[in-house]
């Protein structure tokens, strides 16, 4: 029964359920997940997990798209769609924040293939550009968000190779984070990588060495090395090390974070800090930025998970920055392919301070 209620976090659709129970020690996001790092399609067995946390249930039946091929082969699909409601400084958007095209072939019992094609918001600015996909006259640009190739052995050890994004402290999808989104983009978000994966009963280890994926712009084209390790010191308590080691053309950087998963009673407590070194090139420019992060998850139910969240970001002159983020919210997983997340955010910049509603729903079509 514990074992089944570590794994209901391990979901495609939400990620803060994901975080709150793998803080009960459920390492492996492979049961559920084709991916060593958890999030995108779900196997068979995880999708029979996401039906039986939802609010409705019932008979959980195979998506018409999935057939079998050969002996060893099999190929699975999903659509994933994420709508978006943001009221920001009193603008308000409603728009198609994300589709996903997702697939996994086994070719072997030990290897296997898996891709994400991605269609990026229709009001985002194409790169190169300063117009956005809708103004140009399409809905959207496409990109490859996620080509693995995947190799079991030993039991333990994984080998992925292709693009993907970093595995790297909390791995958090949620777009409100204030770390997300002083974050410059098309860095290290979907690099090309050679990772090596650890798995063992209480402790994991991913090493990674990656390289420009060839979408970035030339500016932001990064390569260089990345460690994440966690070990679970008692049962309710995982801590976490991640480090990275990058260089472009005009910035190199050092960066290493910390990160904690714990359950207290009927919570969950998530942290991680960071610290991010930078030195511009050009200019023999150094500082850093650091960023913290504290949210509290109530467990009570399974399809229901309202949280708090905390974060403060520090940047050194001459990039000066200082903000803390307050808020609230709630993810609600209404069937096995539909899920809802609301979030309140205040944004505090020295006497100013803004307030961001965000509010997504999730539609996977297996």
């Amino acid at each position: 029964m514990k074992a089944l209620f570590l794994l209901l976090g391990l979901l495609t659709t939400n990620t803060f359920a994901h975080e709150r129970l793998s803080g009960k020690g459920y390492f492996s996001c492979l049961a559920c997940h084709t991916q060593s790092t958890g999030s995108g399609l779900l196997t068979d067995y995880g999708k029979g997990i996401a039906r039986a946390m939802s609010l409705r249930s019932g008979e959980y039946k195979e998506g018409s798209l999935k057939k079998s091929l050969r002996v060893h082969g099999k190929l699975d699909h999903a659509v994933q769609v994420r709508v978006a409601h943001i009221d920001h400084s009193r603008k308000d958007r409603i728009f198609p924040m994300q589709t996903d095209y997702l697939m996994a072939m086994k070719v072997t019992d030990s290897t296997q293939g898996v891709i994400t094609i991605a269609r990026a918001d229709p009001k985002s600015k194409i790169r190169g550009s300063e117009q956005t996909a809708e103004e140009l006259g399409g809905l959207s640009e496409y990109f490859v968000r996620k080509a693995l190739v995947q190799t079991i052995f030993n039991d333990n050890w994984l080998v992925e190779i292709g693009r993907d994004e970093l595995a790297f402290g909390l791995k958090w999808e949620d777009h409100t984070l204030l770390v997300r989104s002083e974050n410059k983009q098309k860095l290290t978000d979907l690099p090309t990588q050679a990772r090596l994966v650890y798995e063992g009963e209480v402790h994991r280890h991913f090493l990674t060495a990656f390289l420009p994926n060839g979408q970035e712009s030339e500016s932001n084209r990064e390569r260089g090395f990345s460690t994440k390790h966690e070990w679970q010191i008692l049962e309710p308590l995982i801590i976490g090390l991640s480090t990275l080691i990058g260089s472009t053309e005009e910035i190199e950087r050092k960066v290493g974070a910390l990160h904690l998963k714990t359950n207290i009673g009927p919570f969950t407590l998530l942290g991680q800090m960071m610290r991010n070194r930078r030195e511009v090139k050009d200019k023999g420019l150094k500082f850093n930025q650091d960023t913290r992060l504290v949210r509290l998850h109530l467990n009570t139910l399974e399809w229901f998970t309202p949280h708090l969240t905390h974060e403060w970001l520090e940047r050194e002159r001459p990039f000066v920055n200082k903000v803390r983020s307050r808020g609230f919210g709630a993810s609600l997983k209404l069937t096995e392919s539909i899920s809802f997340q609301s979030d309140f955010k205040q944004l505090i910049t020295g006497s100013r301070k803004d307030n961001l509603i965000l509010t997504q729903i999730y539609i996977n079509l297996f």
